[in-house]
């Protein structure tokens, strides 16, 4: 089995960032090599044997995560944000364990566990097929990743960038294994999730994601999601928010309309019926594509 590449994506939290580098060379194993991507201009120096990658323009996550996994010697990918990092030492041991039985999965999706239990994902006690997973607690296989169109390069990601890696992978019949030994801890407060920047980004998003993936058939769906994304902004009190993700969702499409690329209806209708029933998957699991 070949070594296994750690990701991490940083923004300007440099005591964050060496934090989660310290946690990921404390490992047992640690990972064969660490790239951490400086996003928006950030610069600060990092511990010997670190790659860095920079960026002068904000690429967000998704953007810089498509930096990092084509820069990755290895085939296997863990990623984690400057505020995330396995909540065990041995995990990088259990990544090899779960590729063992995975071999074919396009992503193993970790549980992620925050200061407040109740922000954290739902988990399995068994390792299942799932239609979704979270970028700063995830493994990829790099050859499914690069067989998609990527992240779209958001600022504000919210609501399309792993929705929509994630869609882009069942359409392709490569599947998305959650396994539940793999613990990820984020670090962070999720107070800023209620900002009208982070509001009106996911508002925004929530009809991008319909409009570069949908078929048209599906398109009148797409809009219903994004009214019933404006009514819980609304329901949430958050009015300027909701007002900017209105006003701004027009030139948001145009603005990526190149990147239209709409998976098969029977595709969307099987990654939405996955989303509602997770399934069970036993031993190695195989692609559909």
């Amino acid at each position: 089995m070949s070594g296994i590449s750690a990701i991490v994506t940083a923004y300007d939290r440099e005591e964050a960032t060496r934090a989660t580098i310290a946690r990921l060379l404390a490992c047992e194993p640690p990972p064969e090599e660490i790239i951490v991507h400086l996003d928006n201009g950030a610069e600060f120096s990092l511990p010997d044997g670190v790659k860095t990658l920079r960026s002068t323009k904000n690429l967000g996550p998704g953007g810089a995560r498509n930096l990092l996994l084509k820069a990755a010697m290895n085939e296997w990918v863990a990623s984690f944000d400057d505020d995330s990092f396995p909540d065990t030492l041995v995990f990088f041991a259990q990544v090899k364990k779960e590729i063992l039985k995975h071999a074919n999965a396009g992503v193993l999706a970790c549980p992620i566990r925050h200061r407040d239990p109740i922000h954290d994902s739902p988990s399995s006690n068994e390792d299942i097929e799932v239609a979704a997973f979270v970028g700063c607690g995830c493994v990829y296989r790099k050859s499914a990743f690069l067989a998609t169109r990527g992240y779209v390069p958001l600022p504000v990601a919210y609501g399309m960038e792993e929705v929509d890696l994630a869609l882009q992978l069942h359409h392709l019949g490569i599947p998305i294994i959650h396994c539940p030994k793999l613990v990820v801890v984020h670090d962070t407060e999720l107070s800023h999730h209620e900002s009208a920047r982070i509001t009106a980004g996911a508002i925004q998003n929530q009809a991008l994601l319909a409009w570069l993936r949908y078929p048209v058939t599906s398109l009148p769906y797409g809009f219903l999601q994004w009214l019933n994304k404006i009514h819980d902004s609304l329901q949430r009190g958050r009015f300027p928010g909701a007002v900017q993700g209105v006003l701004s969702t027009p030139g948001h499409l145009w603005r990526y309309r190149s990147l239209r690329k709409p998976v098969s209806a029977s595709a969307l209708a099987g990654w939405r019926d996955l989303r509602i029933h997770p399934r069970p998957c036993c031993g190695e699991t195989s692609s559909r594509d």
